[in-house]
């Protein structure tokens, strides 16, 4: 909760200087850039971050091998993935064709891919092992270096803006990667339940496999949006929504954070996943709803720090702010399911998210609606996948009390209703 904080905090700060030294297209531009870098690492992680907090709680003595080799796979992953965006975007959209048209920025787009990707995971390694404490130090020091760095780079246009990001995750990788290898995961693991028990590889490479995909699509159909917005509706139109999705989206790490912890201690106890889920639910919306309240009164001043021109992203602000609330409760439900291993379960809830945000964003583009439009389909994509998730926990409930307490279950039912139990079955 103190790193969604001050990471929002500094974020707000970030952009607002942007929106003051920078032109309007430049800031769209970039802001799109920033999309398409997070986008493509969010590919090239290959849901690697969710399976490091899943098992490393868990993984009893393994932790560097897995920590390691998650991070080879997916800076290689970014790469390549890197590369192929550089060749597809700029045919599909005469906005992006300005990332090709530069080697500079050409080469600070891959290569920035690569270390957001290490960059991502580190944090996913220190909420894994419960160094939680280390993740709001980080993201104060790298906030506060991007800061300094974009005010440096006046000038410099989209890769002045671009640079501040990539060499402040550079300059935060030695010393947090030196704290992991050489101070946290050398110490002893506090001892897990022994109904927990670390998976095998195949096992562990499955999960993460499957799970991918699902994570691949929730994460097409949030980071997609800037670039969505920038080839149907421009740099300048794409500028007054990143502002506002800046604004709101930081939110959306309350309950991020909320639901990765709840997945770290989830997954080393099982028999008290239930009462965790229910109190990191109240406590995130006790939290939550002020926020909401608050930015949602006070958009119109706050969107005035950005500029002038910004102020007419008003109701954008309010519509995607309240949409954080059945966010909270969807990712705290698929984190359960993921607890559980229910990855088709996972797949299918972010394969429809994924279909009705991009389509719904899509049509009202198309007729006009700009800003407030794509605003409205993401509160009600999560509306309505929300309903969705809640209705795939109770049936399986259902499912699972039927096979366990029917009056003369035959010894497949019997065992079925284990699998269910333990989460291995879907």
């Amino acid at each position: 909760m103190a790193a969604t904080v001050l990471t929002s905090a500094l974020g707000m700060a970030y952009w607002a200087a942007a929106a003051r030294l920078y032109d309007t297209e430049t800031v769209g531009r970039a802001s799109a850039v920033v999309s398409a870098m997070l986008l493509v690492c969010n590919a090239s992680q290959l849901n690697l971050s969710v399976g490091l907090m899943r098992f490393l709680p868990v993984s009893r003595g393994h932790e560097r091998r897995l920590v390691v080799t998650a991070y080879a796979v997916a800076a290689c992953a970014g790469f390549l993935i890197a590369g192929v965006f550089l060749l597809v975007a700029p045919q599909l959209s005469k906005e992006l064709r300005f990332l090709s048209d530069s080697g500079f920025l050409s080469l600070l787009f891959v290569f920035g891919v690569v270390i957001w990707v290490v960059f991502a995971l580190q944090d996913a390694v220190l909420t894994g092992i419960r160094a939680t404490l280390w993740v709001p130090v980080e993201n104060v020091i790298f906030g506060l270096f991007k800061l300094a760095l974009l005010v440096a780079f006046v000038g410099t246009a989209t890769s002045g803006i671009l640079g501040s990001w990539v060499l402040s995750m550079i300059v935060m990788l030695v010393p947090v990667n030196w704290l992991i290898f050489r101070r946290l995961l050398p110490r002893k693991r506090p001892p897990t339940a022994e109904l927990d028990e670390m998976p095998a590889p195949r096992t562990m490479a499955k999960f993460v496999g499957g799970d991918y995909v699902g994570t691949l699509l929730s994460h097409a159909s949030t980071t997609a949006l800037p670039l969505l917005v920038i080839a149907m509706a421009g740099a300048e139109e794409n500028a007054v929504f990143y502002i506002a999705w800046t604004l709101s989206y930081a939110l959306d790490f309350i309950a991020t954070g909320t639901a990765s912890s709840f997945l770290v201690e989830g997954a080393a106890r099982q028999d008290a996943v239930d009462g965790y889920r229910k109190a990191a639910a109240r406590r995130a919306t006790l939290l939550l709803v002020p926020v909401v309240i608050g930015v949602s009164v006070f958009a119109s001043p706050v969107l005035g720090i950005f500029g002038s021109e910004y102020r007419e992203a008003r109701w954008a602000v309010v519509l995607l702010c309240v949409a954080a609330l059945p966010r909270l409760f969807l990712l705290l439900r698929l984190a359960d399911f993921r607890v559980q291993r229910r990855v088709a379960t996972v797949v299918k809830l972010q394969a429809l998210s994924c279909v009705m945000m991009l389509g719904l964003s899509a049509m009202v583009l198309h007729f006009g609606a700009g800003s407030e439009g794509v605003a409205a389909s993401w509160l009600a994509t999560e509306i309505v996948v929300l309903a969705a998730a809640l209705l795939a926990s109770h049936r399986h409930e259902s499912l699972s009390r039927a096979l366990a307490t029917g009056p003369s279950a035959p010894p497949l039912a019997a065992e079925t209703a284990t699998a269910y139990r333990a989460g291995t079955h879907d």
